[in-house]
């Protein structure tokens, strides 16, 4: 990016260990974490305005770096998908619309092999356009429940979690979710994760909102069961568990009673006739410690510790496919508006948070220390 740019339900989020990553022998219960590398990671540009309507963004959710340069953002408030090229133009790959290749309702976006794919909640479909942006005019039907959570497969196939239900042995009406890899008409190839619920569905939101996945093109998955641990499980091309990540040094952080019951009024404000609901949905008792930032070019990890915002830097741990952290990343980001990290194969971005006053997304440079 140049100088001249100015940069629903949280429903379907839960085998083995093997622990790679060693620190010496039992007497050593801490790891010299402070021995890892340490590089910088620096804003370079910014997209995002308050007065150019091109350049407004609203609800941004997806933003990833196109093979050929630039930034692709779907944005769910001007429901269309733009590219914000190196040079500073913006065209607008796909308008917002009821026609072929317009979108309704946009909730996420990936690039798959040759293929941007847009996932339309208005028209229950996966959009599939072009890496120039021509509508392909294959578009996948979703159904009732569409897949969350993706991220493409070199192949063209998706990483995904989605929800279905079925009736179980007992004639009730059972739900069921699955993490896998699915090709261009939804059919699975690969389980890495499967879990079912009978009704009335207990549990069904606290077990999988804490869940969270991400691949590269080239696998593996990465698995976060729960995210109020550091740990992450390293599954490989036919879900074998082939490795772990793990921090022994960095505890769970419990919530309050108050915290918990505060989040508990919020879900029951929000429940409505959600069948999702109906059960008991008790919060996690420990506050989220980890995010998967997402993978860079060379398949590793980039893990960002919620905690360490508190002083006024984020920080990153960046592992490798097998499970050895090699790098720490980190940028100084006090007095700041909130932001998330996201990695991809294209490099390091920051997007603001739904606290922030303007909606931006800020392009990073990473420099690796030599």
């Amino acid at each position: 990016m140049t100088k001249s740019i100015s940069l629903c339900l949280l429903i379907i989020m839960q085998i083995i260990s093997l622990l790679l990553f060693s620190c010496g022998n039992e007497e050593s219960k801490t790891c010299p974490w402070e021995a890892v590398t340490h590089s910088e990671l620096v804003v370079i540009d910014s997209i995002g305005s308050m007065t150019d309507p091109l350049q407004m963004l609203g609800i941004v959710v997806g933003s990833i770096h196109h093979p050929d340069g630039g930034l692709l953002v779907l944005d769910r408030i001007s429901n269309n998908l733009r590219l914000f090229q190196p040079d500073g133009e913006i065209v607008v790959l796909a308008p917002e619309g009821s026609g072929p290749g317009c979108i309704q309702r946009a909730s996420e976006m990936v690039i798959a092999g040759d293929q941007i794919l847009v996932i339309d909640k208005g028209k229950r479909s996966i959009l599939r356009y072009s890496l120039s942006g021509e509508h392909l005019g294959i578009d996948t039907p979703t159904g009732l429940f569409e897949p969350y959570g993706i991220f493409g497969f070199a192949n063209g196939d998706i990483l995904s979690m989605v929800l279905g239900f079925q009736m179980s042995e007992a004639d009730e009406v059972e739900l069921f979710i699955r993490i896998g890899q699915y090709n261009d008409s939804l059919e699975y190839s690969t389980e890495y994760f499967y879990q079912t619920w009978l009704p009335p569905y207990n549990g069904i939101y606290s077990a999988i909102s804490m869940m969270r996945y991400c691949s590269s093109p080239d696998g593996p998955v990465y698995f976060c069961p729960d995210l109020s641990e550091y740990k992450v499980i390293i599954l490989g091309a036919d879900a074998e568990a082939i490795g772990e990540i793990y921090r022994p040094d960095i505890e769970r952080v419990s919530r309050s009673e108050e915290e918990i019951e505060a989040i508990r009024q919020r879900q029951q404000e929000r429940q409505g006739n959600e069948f999702l609901f109906q059960g008991r949905n008790d919060p996690n008792p420990y506050m989220t410690l980890i995010q998967l930032a997402g993978t860079d070019s060379l398949n590793r990890l980039w893990i960002w510790k919620l905690n360490d915002i508190s002083d006024g830097y984020i920080r990153l741990d960046i592992w490798t496919p097998e499970g050895e952290l090699v790098e720490q990343a980190e940028i100084e980001w006090k007095n700041r508006e909130p932001v998330a990290p996201f990695v991809d194969s294209g490099g390091v971005l920051l997007k603001t948070t739904e606290e922030a006053s303007v909606v931006r997304i800020y392009e990073i440079v990473y420099s690796p220390a030599s």
